[in-house]
């Protein structure tokens, strides 16, 4: 007892010196015995310290309680009065920063830092809130970072079940709920949305931090019984030492988040509403028109499945690892997820290593899709990029994503990063649609070179809510271009309020307090000005009525945000050869629940009406127009696609589609005298052939980078094509 009490006393007192220890770059760092111990992963320092302190255990576990610290726990050989494998003790590591930054939930924060923007809110920015620009296999230019959206399965309607992915690689957050899921570290999916509550429940002056699932991060400060959105600011004194502080509330800001009986309410500004419950977890997406996915999960806290109010769902298993194994959709299609677990730092690790400790450390190495041929996506991380801490070199971008390898198992694309991680390039096969990006930081300007040599400087400004915003693109002089330049301005809620292109052109908007435009000037300072005003909705974002010249749209909706009518009014004051100031023409929309069942045209009566109906499984069965002719869906697909099709006049045409949902026939009048065409794909999912039912075909080449360059027909003819 004696011996683990001191051995325990040691490794706190290996975290504390850690702490302390100058270093020339940001790491993780552990020490035994007087000698530092160095890893760019916390639990690589922390595993190292336990092994030279402890030897081998049997089984090892990671804990990482406040994204500052870390611990690997150890246990066996031997086992306990109970049974269970003895606890043997536990490694430590801490995070560890260069001069001028502060450690801050799992990242090194300066200054400037405090200003970087978080990626994109989710799909639909709706108003008037400038988000950071992305370009190429996209990088984002102002955030610095490599991110990707991949969209590995989905339903057919307007309200689709899918799953989706999110890469960002985020070594320079300002907090995160966590960054590490189900799909290893810097990958989410779009149900990997997690609030982090600081005090539960909620105090004034406490925090919560919400993380979503393209890595969009907010954070809220609780006052006078509210939650404001907030921001963080880095003060660092002359002898190195300062402070992080979160101030609310932040300008720029349209999210809110409200206490809903015991679980807690995130309206985004798409209109989604993100319900988690007392310990963060996601329980409920709900969507504008009512559409409402629930997350389930079992007895583990894992998410088993999801599933909509439309009767569909998508189930989750997963590895030894506690890592998403598989995704199966309605369809009963199955998509397979593959890991790496990368380990650099790091010595002597048993091959038995198991759940969280693994899981910290992985990334996601493939995905195959279902079909006979199990193509698969690669993502390939090989950053070899090392900083010096004394005379130990480390890599500081093990989980930086730096390619993709697609399913013809072509390197389609290659991202680069530079000394401090930041992504600085993008390019896809044969140095194809290349971009590359040069920090300024000092000058807060960003140098864009594009495929062709062109160079654009982005500049930016930061305000009091550190909101990063882009000012000024400057198009660089060329041989064959000449110097250019727009700019962007902001009101006093960092919303957009002026833009002013290349030709001077200027437009100009006035927005409300949640970043919606009330009016929008083009032209604006000319003779030609031209203001359009908006009304919008207090309940959704979404317009009520929208004032321009010569015409006035008035809108309605339900009480779950859907479009019942929509009115336009003729404002013209022309009188030649007739007046029709004061006409109007209404069109109104029906549902049953939360699908849309008729389309009421201007005309009187139901002259003008099409009615939709739908089958068990609520995808359209019938359509029927204006006339009273009815197309049939006869049958679909798990996916909702239509495979049989039957129209007015009673012939039919049947589809067909791979394991993945692209369409590869069509075989128009199926019951009578048969026409077949048929379409095909490469790996990647690149039209190859086209074939017609007199057998005449065309087929289509495409280079590394999928670059359409060549078209044959079945007469000989080739055209190529040319970069």
């Amino acid at each position: 007892m004696l011996a683990r009490f001191l051995a325990q006393c040691f490794v706190v007192i290996c975290s504390l010196f850690c702490l302390f220890t100058p270093a020339s770059a940001e790491h993780w760092e552990s020490s035994a015995f007087g000698q530092a111990i160095v890893s760019g992963s916390c639990a690589g320092a922390a595993y190292a310290q336990f092994h030279a302190i402890y030897g081998d255990a049997t089984r090892y576990d990671f804990i990482q309680p406040d994204n500052r610290n870390c611990y690997v726990p150890g246990y066996g050989p031997g086992t306990d009065p109970q049974g269970n494998l003895a606890f043997r003790g536990q490694g430590g590591a801490s995070l560890i920063c260069d001069t001028g930054t502060l450690p801050f939930n799992g990242a090194c924060v300066g200054p400037e830092d405090a200003a970087k923007p978080s990626p994109p809110a989710c799909s639909g920015n709706v108003g008037n809130t400038a988000s950071p620009e992305t370009i190429g296999n996209p990088l984002s230019v102002l955030a610095q970072r490599k991110v990707e959206h991949v969209v590995d399965m989905a339903t057919a309607g307007p309200f689709p079940l899918s799953f989706e992915r999110f890469y960002g690689r985020y070594q320079h957050r300002l907090w995160s709920a966590s960054d590490i899921t189900w799909l290893g570290v810097n990958w989410r999916s779009n149900f990997d949305a997690i609030m982090l509550m600081v005090n539960s429940p909620p105090s004034d002056g406490s925090d919560v931090y919400i993380t979503l699932p393209d890595g969009h991060e907010l954070s809220f400060i609780h006052q006078s019984g509210a939650f404001v959105q907030s921001y963080v600011t880095v003060a660092i004194n002359p002898g190195g030492f300062g402070n992080v502080s979160i101030y609310g509330p932040r300008s720029g800001a349209t999210e809110t988040l409200t206490v809903v009986g015991s679980n807690y309410q995130l309206r985004t500004n798409d209109d989604r509403s993100w319900i988690f419950d007392s310990t963060g977890r996601l329980l409920e997406i709900d969507y504008r028109g009512g559409y409402v996915q629930t997350i389930n999960y079992d007895v583990s806290g894992r998410k088993s499945s999801v599933s909509d109010n439309l009767g569909r769902s998508i189930s989750f298993s997963y590895d030894a690892g506690h890592r998403l194994y598989q995704v199966t959709g309605p369809d009963g299609s199955v998509y397979t997820y593959k890991y790496q677990v990368k380990l650099e730092g790091m010595s002597n690790i048993p091959t038995s290593l198991t759940d969280a400790f693994a899981s910290s450390n992985s990334v996601l190495q493939s995905v195959t899709e279902p079909g006979a041929a199990s193509p698969a996506i690669t993502y390939v991380y090989d950053d070899a990029t090392t900083a010096a801490v004394g005379t130990t070199n480390y890599l500081i971008n093990q989980f930086g994503l730096t390619g993709v390898i697609d399913e013809r198992g072509v390197r389609y694309s290659t991202f680069g990063y530079d000394s401090s991680g930041n992504a600085v390039s993008t390019q896809h096969a044969g140095g194809v649609d290349q971009y590359s990006l040069s920090y300024d930081a000092t000058n807060k300007k960003v140098t864009v070179t594009n495929p062709l040599g062109k160079q654009a400087i982005w500049s930016f400004t930061q305000d009091s809510s550190n909101n990063r915003l882009l000012t000024s693109i400057q198009g660089q002089a060329s041989a064959h271009c000449p110097l250019s330049n727009s700019t962007l301005a902001y009101d006093s809620n960092a919303f957009i309020s002026s833009v002013t292109d290349e030709e001077g052109r200027q437009t100009t908007y006035v927005n409300n307090t949640g970043g919606l435009p009330t009016s929008i000037t083009r032209g604006a300072g000319t003779p030609a000005a031209a203001t359009t005003t908006y009304s919008w909705s207090t309940s959704w974002r979404v317009p009520t009525e929208i004032v321009e010249p010569g015409r006035t749209t008035d809108f309605a909706y339900n009480t779950a945000g859907a479009l019942t009518s929509v009115t336009l009014t003729d404002t013209t004051t022309q009188t030649v050869p007739y007046s029709t100031n004061g006409q109007t023409r209404t069109w109104a929309f029906a549902y049953t629940g939360i699908l849309l069942t008729s389309v009421d045209g201007p005309l009187a009566g139901t002259g003008d009406t099409v009615t939709y109906a739908y089958d068990t499984n609520h995808f359209v069965h019938t359509v029927t127009n204006e006339v009273g002719l009815v197309t049939t869906i006869t049958s679909v697909n798990g996916l909702g696609q239509p495979t049989l099709v039957t129209d007015p006049n009673g012939i039919q045409t049947a589809l067909t589609y791979d394991a993945v949902g692209r369409l590869t026939g069509v075989t128009a009048d199926s019951a009578g005298s048969a026409a077949v065409t048929t379409i095909a794909y490469d790996a990647a999912g690149e039209i190859t052939k086209v074939t017609r039912p007199d057998g005449s075909y065309q087929s289509f080449t495409w280079d590394d980078a999928r670059r359409l360059t060549m078209i044959t027909n079945n007469s000989g003819r080739d055209d190529q094509l040319h970069a």
